[in-house]
């Protein structure tokens, strides 16, 4: 299971997260794309896209 890190970098307090990454790690690749879209200024009509 993937590493918890809170936002402080304690570890075991993002159990959540760590849940999540294992059960959608296929999702991955397309998240990566949509937040650098959105990160370099681009609109949701672009990540549709």
């Amino acid at each position: 299971m993937a590493e918890c890190l809170a936002a402080s970098g304690e570890p075991g307090r993002n159990y959540l997260w760590a849940g999540y990454t294992e059960f959608y790690r296929h999702t991955f690749a397309a998240f990566t794309r949509m937040a650098r879209t959105i990160q370099s200024g681009g609109t949701a009509a672009d990540v549709v896209n």
